[in-house]
């Protein structure tokens, strides 16, 4: 987007900035320098999956990653839209440039780049793990998709109108904001998260080759009277498992 020109503002009665919401315009910067930006994001993004994210993931878990992680969206997109107003040293409406430029785009797409890093791939897992039994692991993914898909499809057109609303009222920031109110929502959420083991009940058939290969003294929890054959696992309470059955029946 072009940078606020108080020659040519738009709006037109948008005359000033004002801090710290009535403010508008962009770094005005050209697609070389876009995309420039994109390859460093890029590469941020897998030095750090292949590199950091097993052993932060290993040192802290998979569900506390994911929460610490989900915390740095409402941080970014607060932060985005005052990238407008960082000091530049080439007038408006040229691009913005200059080290304080650089710094800030820099430091926002960092704490960007580390919360997907670490957000994306413990999803993946705690979709994986959440599954009551490896048999409806295809639906549980299948249903992951097509919301992930729907928000893809629903996010942008929203998303657009709320920036061009933005824009026509000097507010920049409207729709990053709206963002970050989302995101807090989001964070808050998962505090109600918890990691399955992806294996939780027994089927039919399953129960007598878990007990085979039980160690001698391991003790396991049956539920005996569950309808369909079902089973419980070593670990895993009598209730947890009537409730899957309730479920199921359903």
């Amino acid at each position: 987007m072009s940078r606020f020109d108080p020659a040519h503002p738009h709006p037109s009665n948008h005359k000033e900035q004002k801090l710290p919401f009535a403010f508008t315009g962009g770094l005005g910067m050209p697609p070389r320098s876009v995309g420039f930006a994109t390859a460093v994001l890029g590469f941020i993004g897998i030095t750090l999956q292949l590199f950091v994210y097993p052993r932060v993931n290993g040192w802290l878990g998979t569900v506390r990653i994911f929460r610490y992680s989900l915390c740095l969206f409402p941080i970014a997109y607060t932060l985005v839209p005052y990238l407008s107003i960082v000091p530049s040293v080439a007038p408006p409406p040229d691009q913005a440039s200059g080290f304080l430029v650089w710094l800030a785009l820099s430091g926002i797409l960092l704490v960007q780049v580390v919360g997907r890093t670490f957000a994306l791939p413990a999803n993946i897992i705690l979709i994986n793990n959440c599954s009551p039994h490896p048999s409806v692991l295809g639906t549980i993914h299948g249903i992951a998709q097509s919301v992930s898909s729907a928000s893809g499809t629903i996010g942008p057109v929203v998303g657009g109108w709320g920036y061009g609303q933005g824009l026509n009222i000097g507010v920049v920031g409207m729709v990053w904001w709206s963002l970050a109110v989302v995101a807090c929502i989001g964070w808050t959420v998962s505090g109600l998260v918890r990691e399955g083991s992806g294996h939780e009940i027994l089927l039919e058939g399953e129960e007598d080759k878990d007990e085979g290969k039980g160690t001698p003294g391991q003790k396991h929890d049956r539920d005996d009277s569950a309808e369909g054959g079902v089973g419980m696992r070593p670990g895993y309470t009598r209730e947890r498992t009537k409730a899957v059955l309730r479920i199921k029946e359903a």
